[in-house]
């Protein structure tokens, strides 16, 4: 019984290590085909929670919070996670007042 809860519990592990390196490079797709500046802070307010330092950590954030038609982002091709993350920032601004 251990072993087999043992081999559960590696394979979840697994899993995760799986879909933490799939967000990495999804987000890391985004900042560079969007040229959005990893350093910077803009999108904190817009896509984090306020307490990621960066873009690149509100970004992280977003791809893990989201999904699509109850699919995570992370198992979507990168073209559509951009074209989600469009989406979201046009309804975002829409909703500001000039």
């Amino acid at each position: 019984m251990t072993i087999i809860s043992t081999n559960v519990f590696l394979q979840k592990m697994d899993e995760q290590k799986l879909r933490r390196r799939r967000l990495k490079s999804l987000r890391d797709f985004l900042l560079s085909s969007l040229q959005i500046s990893p350093h910077s802070q803009n999108l904190v307010v817009v896509v984090g929670n306020g307490n990621e330092r960066n873009n690149s950590e509100a970004l992280l954030n977003w791809l893990g919070e989201e999904t699509l038609d109850d699919k995570p982002l992370a198992e979507l091709p990168a073209h559509q996670v951009e074209g989600h993350l469009l989406r979201y920032l046009e309804r975002r601004f829409d909703c500001w007042p000039d």
